[in-house]
């Protein structure tokens, strides 16, 4: 195996007008295919002086880079980057050159003149064509063009019965069935639906969660829910509904525990203002966003085809393209069945194609989660929302329990009311034999939404035990272990009780004076972000930038690196990208314009990467630093 050299580039000059040359050029492009021979340039009698002492100083068992250069003039119009090595024999002095990267795109040549500071006529003296020079951050930056980039191999893997999920209805899921789209690791003794649990828990995502807003801002007291209380509420109603159906709970936790993982800060409105944006919404417009159209445009949507927005797409894609926990792929390798779930416990967005967010891995398939778990957690996560947000309505003082009850004297809801009536008298009667209460408000705030949490699980659980008795089990099994209908879910009466609970909430908290004002605020707060970031996107975070620049190469764009790159041409690439006039009519687009078009979807992607993945505080820190 060859000895490498990281910092020392070797440059050879190469005359357009040589025609003596275009031999070894025919050599030098054909000596990228493996099966053929390198390229020899060879020194000879009218080498100069100086070009054989650069020849002697190369090491003979080391292999180099080495940049051929066709020139005219002091222009520079072609770049044959290849791994060179000195070879010396009794009558032959040469330079093996096997070609990697060969380019003629500006941007590149003139950012590795840029970071040589390379004068062609100085830096080679008197009738000299090969010089070298000291380079490492170069050499980096060139060999990422080298070769195409890594894409790891598809490993099958038979994953094995546990004895515990014996017992588990003929409609769970089970370890057996466990489909992943690497299957990077082998299985061990935990089950496959708890390593993808284990997997989610120790990723950013998860943990920045805590600093995300449910309803109300975390700068409003200690005690109201985000977005991360709530995961573990969902994750426990979950639990609780597999073990009474006799479902895999673990696949029902993983689902849970990620499903939210995708979100943005400052609650549904930060998810809608990221939508609108996409969309062209009237009052979110963002200068050079939409394409072009001299013609009258019945659809928008032509002019944005960027998709638009929705937090459970982008969980699927935080956990399939984003988190970074395994050196050989970008996600966390998560079960089709985990994914799935997470991405179906809320509905579908037109124009959001789920191939995008997944890697490829999910497929459009039906309006519900195909497992039965994953519908146990989108009926859980309505459950949540309904106690926790009462609960919070209950802490705010925008509704007391009495007038909740009042709102419950429909004849829908009487069975709750009767519940939570009986809370309140059994309350008022310790209270009368002196029962010493730390915070009497405070216990029936939470018992109320004990008994909401209750009253819905007895609810979906002997409605979904009546349609899982129907459900052909056969078909189950015929269907690759798939469900093709909703299952779990609410009663007739359990499902507008909690339209109705949904209702009460929108009317006495969303739209209360406080909610509407953290709303305004995130939803400035995340516009703003957007337009700086899409105004100068060397302002987003260096991670963020280099999973963008990776994703130009893996679409095969030549693009200088955006941290080492010259500035000044970084400057005039995403300027191209983001103000482009590209015609919304495909037909009139031309080849640069489709380039283009795919950068700057990719560039409008990783800002929402960015902007969804912040926590409120990071955001409003963010815009203090960068909105003037």
């Amino acid at each position: 195996m060859p000895n490498y050299s990281n910092n020392k580039l070797y440059i050879i000059k190469m005359k357009n007008q040589a025609t003596g040359l275009n031999r070894f050029r025919e050599y030098l492009t054909n000596s990228k295919n493996n099966a053929n021979p390198p390229a020899y340039y060879n020194l000879t009698a009218t080498t100069s002086t100086h070009d054989r002492d650069v020849f002697e100083e190369m090491d003979d068992d080391v292999h180099y880079r080495c940049a051929l250069l066709d020139y005219q003039g002091d222009e520079i119009s072609c770049i044959y980057w290849c791994i060179c090595y000195k070879y010396v024999s009794e009558d032959i002095q040469s330079i093996h050159c096997k070609l990697k990267y060969k380019t003629k795109e500006e941007s590149v040549i003139e950012n590795f003149v840029y970071n040589l500071h390379l004068n062609l006529e100085t830096d080679f003296p008197g009738d000299s064509y090969l010089n070298f020079e000291i380079s490492e951050p170069l050499i980096e930056q060139m060999r990422k063009f080298e070769t195409a980039p890594f894409v790891q191999e598809k490993v099958a893997l038979a994953y094995q019965e546990l004895e515990e999920e014996n017992g588990l209805s003929p409609l769970a899921q089970k370890n057996q069935y466990c489909r992943r789209k690497y299957n990077l690791r082998s299985p061990q003794q935990r089950g496959e639906f708890q390593r993808d649990h284990d997997r989610i828990i120790y990723s950013k995502a998860f943990r920045r969660m805590v600093d995300k807003a449910q309803i109300f801002s975390s700068a409003k007291g200690d005690h109201y829910r985000t977005r991360m209380t709530h995961t573990l509420i969902v994750c426990q109603i979950a639990k609780s509904i597999s073990h009474q159906l006799k479902l895999n709970s673990s696949l029902a936790e993983a689902i849970a525990i990620g499903h939210d993982i995708g979100h943005t800060p400052f609650g549904h409105q930060g998810e809608r203002t990221l939508h609108a944006i996409l969309t062209g919404k009237e009052g979110f417009e963002v200068n050079f966003l939409s394409l072009k159209s001299d013609d009258p445009i019945e659809d928008e949507s032509v002019l944005f085809p960027y998709g638009g927005f929705k937090h459970n797409y982008q969980s699927v894609r935080v956990a399939s393209c984003l988190e970074s926990q395994y050196p050989e792929i970008d996600g966390l390798d998560l079960s089709e069945q985990t994914l799935n779930g997470m991405w179906m416990h809320t509905g579908k967005k037109a124009g959001l194609d789920i191939q995008d967010f997944s890697d490829g891995f999910l497929t459009e398939q039906g309006d519900v989660a195909f497992t039965l778990e994953g519908q146990v957690v989108a009926v859980a996560d309505e459950i949540a929302q309904r106690s926790h947000d009462i609960d919070d309505a209950f802490a705010s003082h925008l509704i007391t329990p009495v007038e909740l009850s009042q709102y419950l004297s429909l004849k829908k809801s009487n069975a709750l009311k009767q519940e939570i009536d009986k809370l309140l008298e059994k309350i008022e009667d310790l209270d009368s034999k002196n029962r010493l209460f730390s915070d009497k408000s405070e216990l029936i705030y939470s018992q109320i939404s004990s008994i909401i949490v209750h009253h819905f699980i007895r609810d979906v659980c002997c409605a979904t035990a009546e349609r899982m008795k129907a459900y052909d089990v056969e078909q189950f099994n015929k269907n690759n272990h798939c469900i093709d209908q909703k299952l779990v879910w609410f009663s007739d009466l359990g499902a507008d009780l909690c339209k109705y609970l949904e209702n009460i909430i929108s009317k006495k908290v969303i739209n209360s004076h406080e909610v509407t004002m953290f709303d305004q605020n995130g939803s400035n707060i995340v516009l703003a972000l957007f337009k700086a970031y899409y105004k100068n996107p060397m302002l987003l975070h260096k991670g963020t930038l280099q999973r963008i620049w990776n994703e130009y190469r893996e679409q095969g764009f030549e693009v200088i690196s955006f941290r080492e790159g010259n500035p000044q041409l970084i400057k005039d690439e995403w300027n191209n990208i983001t103000t482009a006039n590209i015609p919304a009519n495909e037909e009139q687009r031309t080849e640069e314009d489709k380039v283009l078009l795919k950068k700057r979807i990719i560039l409008v992607r990783g800002i929402c990467d960015f902007i969804s993945g912040m926590t409120d505080s990071y955001a409003i820190n963010e815009y203090r630093k960068i909105v003037p």
